[in-house]
């Protein structure tokens, strides 16, 4: 029996590793002319006959309610292994979600990691690669020096909150400039941003130079900002919220993008049919989006998403820069857990206490 529930561990494991981070790939991969060529072709029948999508998903049903049901029972044993670096998550759930935004802005900024058929550095971009700037009027050229400000501000450290703030607003900013196609980013950009607005820092962040310090003000609004269970659940709740969205727009609907980065990245398929492929993938990206609304499974999810965002980098032979600000969140929620009634770093000056990782029945007890 042991070795049944470890089969269908791994399997979950690899399937999750085989999916999550395909959503959104179809704009960077593929050329708007391929996109609309296969937005137009006929879904694989796996996605439009009933007969062969019903057992298919029941039995995908099965295994996550399976893996739900298991839950209780390995809560205890996750929070103990995991309570060492639940302790210090408000010191470096911070400092990666720092890096993880500034590599985004960074290489948006200068066009460094460019769509399909675009040279590199010459179209620079609203935090990933198709959003182009310069398909608007001039103006939002002034977004570059935009990104590239706040990035300088993540990775320095200094003015962290004003930066997540800054971040936040430009990722609604986007919903504006490029309407609807931006919904499969902005969730993903919003959360990192309020969740360093409610942070703070976390550690190896600078300080300003003495002189100038002493002509600022001692304390923002923004300082006393404090990121509590009820904040982090509900960045949790629009992070996954997001992977629904892309799961449900890119790949239930347009299957035939998905299935045409398989094919053209070569990725291992094992004999089974690419439209199968994308059918669980599909499945499981909607899944794993709701357990994390729901607050549910959400390390072994986190764990699941780097290995995901790893995989793909690895089989299709892209960057893992792509994903920096979702393996950052993917850190902090490995870190936290599913909630903490402490998860930023104690304010300067104050004695900092470790947090402490619990579930959220717990909270509500």
């Amino acid at each position: 029996m042991k070795n049944c529930y470890l089969t269908v561990g791994s399997a979950a494991a690899l399937t999750l590793a085989l999916t999550a981070s395909a959503g959104a790939h179809e704009a960077w991969l593929l050329t708007p002319q391929e996109m609309i060529s296969l937005a137009a072709a006929p879904k694989p029948d796996v996605f439009v006959n009933p007969l062969l999508a019903g057992p298919k998903a029941a039995a995908l049903a099965a295994a996550v309610f399976g893996a739900i049901s298991f839950e209780p029972r390995w809560l205890g044993l996750e929070n103990r292994l995991f309570a060492p670096i639940a302790g210090r998550v408000g010191e470096f759930g911070p400092l990666f979600v720092r890096i993880g935004l500034a590599i985004m802005l960074f290489t948006a900024a200068l066009g460094l990691l460019p769509a399909a058929g675009v040279a590199i550095g010459t179209r620079p971009t609203l935090f990933v690669p198709d959003m182009q700037l310069k398909l608007f009027a001039p103006a939002w050229g002034l977004l570059v020096p935009v990104q590239l400000a706040l990035a300088a501000m993540l990775v320095t450290g200094i003015g962290t909150r004003i930066a997540g703030l800054g971040v936040a607003c430009l990722a609604i900013f986007g919903l504006h400039l490029f309407g609807e196609t931006f919904l499969a980013y902005a969730g993903h950009f919003v959360v990192p941003g309020l969740y360093l607005l409610f942070a703070g820092s976390g550690r190896l962040a600078l300080r300003l130079p003495r002189a100038l310090a002493e002509r600022l003000p001692r304390a923002l609004p923004f300082d006393r900002l404090e990121l509590t269970p009820t904040i982090y659940r509900g960045l949790m709740i629009v992070f996954g919220a997001n992977f629904v969205y892309l799961g449900i727009t890119y790949k239930l609907f347009q299957p035939t993008l998905l299935i045409a980065i398989l094919e053209h990245g070569g990725f291992p398929n094992f004999g089974i049919d690419y439209g199968v492929i994308a059918f669980v993938m599909t499945f499981v990206e909607i899944s794993a989006g709701l357990l994390l609304v729901a607050g549910i499974l959400v390390r072994p999810i986190a764990l699941f998403l780097i290995s995901a965002f790893t995989l793909f980098a690895l089989t299709l032979g892209e960057t893992a820069l792509f994903h920096a600000n979702l393996y950052a969140m993917a850190f902090v929620f490995l870190m936290a857990g599913a909630g903490a009634r402490q998860v930023a770093v104690a304010r300067p000056g104050r004695r900092s206490s470790a947090p402490q990782t619990i579930s959220l029945a717990e909270q509500a007890a």
